[in-house]
């Protein structure tokens, strides 16, 4: 685009730079293009052309990207024309930018295949101290250039073309290397005597090495994107894990621009392009261009390579190597009976796991999608993620409040965890709901059960005939069951059963770690102690400590009072030294949550002290009475 001086002021001419690849306008004259990372710079002279590199003398430049620039030079030594990239020269203080460069050349050096480009050597400029990397010189075009010449590739010189790559990327993938970058301009077309379109795949600038090669390199920051989005999988937006079906899916998008003459999915910005590959799917090829013809197995073929979900891709390039075989005229299909039979199965359990999934999880795909929508603005994710942080931070002084019981602190920071959590998630967002749940725990700690159920209500969706039922095993039931046990003193089993099913009434409508189950089951423990029943009563106080520990956390005041309770039982079933280790740790979560001088801290230690004194006093006794007494 060029901008012209209005009539009557000096005439100049301002010329902004496009991206070859996409044609988005750039900021300035060495601006790069989030699209594919080219470098756009006006023409000068190198300062290396002419000078030599050990044996390597440059001859010119024929290359400029966003990492580094590419040579063409003359190996002295063995009489022949290679390639030289060389990293840019503000780039080599950069860490990441030389072990992305050093990544690139382990890659290309550990893949021995005719159709992945040969590195013959790397080394350090002597003078700059950029690194650079000595390939194969290739004379031909990229794939991309091809495309923009002639419009669209016919079927079989696509099907030819990517039967060529997938080749090579499986010689990648078996040596552990994912390309991470695949698209038209990394694949080279040459001319041979035998073959008019022979393939190299080029550029593995931000190849990763996969864990299970046991040298995985992690080049990329948190959040941070590498590829070119016109081609990348949907887990490479989201940082999700990479694997080898990503580049499958890039190659779908390759072969669908092949046979198109333009990209499967393509947005007026970046982002749009990135939330269209996550939640779109592209156009079918009639609907592209209606006049040609494009069999009905390439089209199938290519959409299976494109699936959002990296399960219902191919998930090797053989696989889909021997897919493109199979649309060969004249070709016929070798393949072992069992390799035949595994693609069939690989191919029903698909099918099978794709519609499960639509019928299954409709609502999941919905909020899926409105969440995914939430990428296209930067300022919505940013703003979501501080309101996150500030939900996270009010829960947990809320939470820690509420293991102190300090309830007042809790209940205040638990309301305005829950109104940010609310405002910023929405009131069906399980951060939201759990939010609300423990709010209502609060609310029953500290003996207001009105505003408890009335959250109740609204998360767990009861009718008033329900909250009724709740109202009563809160408040008729537990007391009653304590009043029938004071009054009769050898009459447990009235109460007992009244226990239980105001227990099971809590449980069934607020589920089984609710803090208000802890008082009746307390007293059902109590009653099964009094019965001598010691391993009933025992299970009780267990289910107590879990419900603790899992609502006011491993160390706090509920979880101490649980062992409390537990050390009481162990010494009236005679387990005197379980009931000492209760005691103890009892004593240490006191400390940990209230301090040394918690009230409850001096309770607990004059029970040890006094067991330890009986104990002794009881030893001293057996003595005594074991002592001989002389006949007078």
């Amino acid at each position: 685009m060029e901008f012209e001086a209005k009539p009557g002021i000096e005439q100049q001419t301002v010329t902004i730079p496009k991206c070859p690849a996409c044609g988005l306008e750039l900021a300035g004259e060495r601006s790069i293009c989030a699209c594919d990372s080219s470098l756009i710079m006006p023409p000068v002279q190198d300062m290396m052309i002419g000078k030599t590199l050990g044996c390597y003398k440059v001859v010119e430049v024929i290359g400029r990207g966003g990492m580094g620039i590419i040579y063409k030079a003359h190996d002295q030594w063995m009489d022949r024309t290679i390639a030289i990239k060389m990293l840019h020269r503000h780039l080599v203080d950069d860490e990441q930018a030389v072990k992305r460069f050093n990544q690139e050349a382990k890659a290309a050096g550990n893949i021995e295949h005719p159709n992945v480009i040969q590195a013959y050597d790397f080394g350090i400029a002597p003078d700059t101290e950029q690194p650079f990397l000595v390939m194969e010189y290739l004379e031909g075009k990229s794939l991309s250039e091809v495309i923009e010449a002639e419009s669209r590739l016919e079927v079989e010189r696509t099907v030819n073309i990517m039967i060529q790559a997938c080749e090579a990327l499986s010689a990648a993938h078996a040596k552990d290397v994912l390309h991470r970058d695949l698209k038209p301009s990394n694949i080279m077309l040459m001319k041979t005597k035998d073959q008019a379109d022979f393939v190299k795949i080029v550029d593995f600038g931000i190849a990763k090495m996969m864990p299970s090669s046991g040298k995985e390199m992690q080049l990329t920051q948190t959040g941070e994107v590498f590829g070119s989005p016109l081609y990348m999988s949907p887990e490479q937006f989201v940082g999700r894990k990479v694997e080898r079906t990503s580049d499958i899916y890039a190659m779908g998008c390759v072969m669908y621009e092949a046979l198109m003459g333009k990209p499967p999915i393509v947005g007026e910005h970046v982002l749009e392009t990135m939330y269209k590959h996550m939640n779109e799917k592209p156009k079918k090829f009639s609907e592209v261009r209606p006049e040609v013809k494009i069999p009905a197995k390439i089209e199938a073929i290519v959409m299976r390579c494109m699936e959002k979900e990296p399960i219902q891709r191919y998930q090797t390039m053989a696989e889909l190597h021997d897919d493109l075989m199979l649309t060969k005229s004249g070709f016929k299909d070798r393949r072992p009976f069992t390799v035949k039979m595994k693609a069939k199965f690989g191919q029903i359990k698909r099918l099978r796991k794709k519609y499960d999934e639509l019928a299954n999880n409709v609502l999941l795909v919905v909020l899926s999608v409105v969440i995914a929508g939430c990428l296209v603005g930067f300022a919505l994710m940013f703003f979501r993620t501080s309101q996150e942080s500030q939900w996270k931070a009010l829960k947990t002084d809320a939470q820690k409040a509420y293991s102190r019981e300090e309830f007042p602190i809790a209940q205040e920071k638990f309301k305005q965890a829950a109104k940010v959590a609310l405002d910023t998630f929405g009131d069906e967002d399980p951060r939201y709901i759990d939010t609300l749940k423990r709010l209502a725990w609060v609310y029953d700690a500290v003996g207001d059960y009105k505003n408890g159920r009335e959250i109740f209500k609204k998360v767990y969706k009861l009718s008033p005939e329900e909250l009724f039922k709740i109202k009563t095993a809160q408040v008729a039931l537990a007391p009653l069951a304590l009043l029938n046990e004071l009054r009769r003193e050898n009459t447990t089993k009235g109460p007992e059963t009244i226990l239980r099913k105001s227990s099971e009434t809590i449980e069934k409508f607020l589920g089984s770690n609710d803090p208000e189950l802890i008082p009746l089951l307390e007293q059902l423990a109590l009653i099964y102690e009094k019965q001598n029943k010691f391993g009933e009563a025992e299970t009780q106080y267990l289910r107590i400590f879990s419900i603790m520990r899992e609502t006011e956390g491993d160390s706090s005041v509920g979880a101490a009072y649980a062992h409390r309770l537990l050390g009481g039982l162990y010494e009236a079933w005679g387990k005197h030294d379980d009931a000492i280790k209760n005691y103890e740790e009892s004593v240490r979560m006191y400390k940990d949550v209230l301090g040394a001088n918690a009230p409850q801290i001096h309770e607990i230690q004059d029970i040890i002290d006094g067991k330890a004194a009986k104990v002794k006093s009881d030893a001293i006794k057996i003595d005594v009475d074991s002592m001989a007494v002389p006949e007078l």
